[in-house]
């Protein structure tokens, strides 16, 4: 069985498809799923804040192609790069050697 049912309050931020919808009939086993969602603002705070979540969604995006493009370029060079050799100590670290060997 469908139902259209109209939310006129609150946020659809936390709405989602395959989500349930509390009620009386949640409680016997029997809650509603959602199937669809209409993107419409559900109150005149959401349709004022709305064009800022997709400006803030889209520069969201665009730094996290930014950043993935970097990452691809500094891996492709840390791939390419021979891997370096250890290095030998020149002189000897420990004090006892140094010591004895000076006159």
């Amino acid at each position: 069985m469908k139902l259209a049912a109209a939310f006129t309050q609150g946020d659809s931020d936390y709405l989602f498809v395959g989500g349930t919808v509390s009620s009386m009939t949640a409680a016997a086993g029997l809650g509603p799923t959602i199937v669809r969602i209409s993107d419409t603002p559900i109150s005149i705070r959401q349709s004022f804040l709305s064009p800022y979540k997709k400006a803030s969604a889209f520069v969201g995006e665009q730094f996290a192609k930014f950043a993935a493009s970097k990452d691809k370029a500094v891996q492709g060079a840390l791939a390419r790069r021979p891997a370096r050799q250890p290095r030998r100590p020149r002189f000897s670290t420990s004090r006892n050697s140094r010591a004895s060997s000076r006159p």
